[in-house]
């Protein structure tokens, strides 16, 4: 359903820790340049009625069930270069994206 780079897995166990709180959430919202952006978040609450529960390499991760559809087959890589280190999304579903990958179009 979605992937992640150990370096990846290694960044989001980092930032439960930091926060103490139990998963991560991936959604989507609209908003940026080209329609929908990507949010990555941690949170303790508890799973809404569509919400879909995973864990992927060993990291407890939680999809909005409102935006599962734009997520279905996302590869999230941890990039580190000139720019600094950031969240890659490659996402199947995306018809375009913005230069810097943030925001998306289906």
């Amino acid at each position: 359903m979605i992937s992640i780079c150990s370096r990846t897995a290694r960044h989001l166990r980092a930032l439960l820790q930091d926060t103490g709180n139990s998963h991560v959430l991936l959604s989507v919202s609209g908003g940026g340049c080209n329609g929908l952006k990507y949010n990555v978040t941690t949170e303790s609450a508890p799973p809404e009625k569509h919400d879909e529960s995973l864990i992927i390499k060993e990291v407890p991760i939680r999809v909005c069930g409102k935006s599962l559809m734009y997520l279905i087959g996302t590869e999230i890589r941890w990039v580190t270069d000139a720019m600094g280190s950031r969240m890659e999304f490659t996402n199947p579903n995306a018809s375009s994206s913005c230069g810097c990958g943030e925001t998306f179009s289906v």
